[in-house]
């Protein structure tokens, strides 16, 4: 997973080995939705905004194949208080939304904990 400056989205690329498998030759759906939840939590967080996952919504459309090169990228939608509203999608080779998501993060601080531990580097968009 990295981070976009420019749109404040976090992109990522990833691919769902056998071992995450539920029907067959696809990925199990809650492989899926962790990928989609990592998207959504990464982008609130790498936007100033530590925040925990409360509610998840996940779409799933189409089969995603295994041990294939996948898309996922995750966004902000809007901030109300404490409530981070995130979004992410989970696109195919082809440029289709295989699963989609969204969720409600609620911000909270977390006593010594400092930015040096951020996982979400800054990154320039793969073209």
């Amino acid at each position: 997973m990295y981070y976009h400056e420019a749109s404040g989205r976090t992109r990522g690329e990833i691919v769902f080995d056998a071992d995450k498998q539920g029907p067959p030759g696809c990925a199990h759906g809650g492989a899926i939705a962790t990928v989609l939840d990592e998207a959504m939590g990464a982008a609130a967080w790498v936007n100033g905004h530590s925040a925990l996952a409360v509610n998840l919504n996940i779409n799933l459309k189409y089969g995603v194949p295994l041990e294939t090169p996948l898309e996922v990228s995750g966004w902000i939608e809007k901030i109300d208080g404490r409530k981070v509203f995130g979004a992410a999608e989970l696109y195919l080779p082809d440029g289709r939304v295989a699963a989609s998501s969204t969720g409600l993060f609620i911000r909270v601080e977390f006593t010594g904990m400092t930015n040096e531990h951020n996982p979400f580097r800054p990154r320039e968009q793969k073209e």
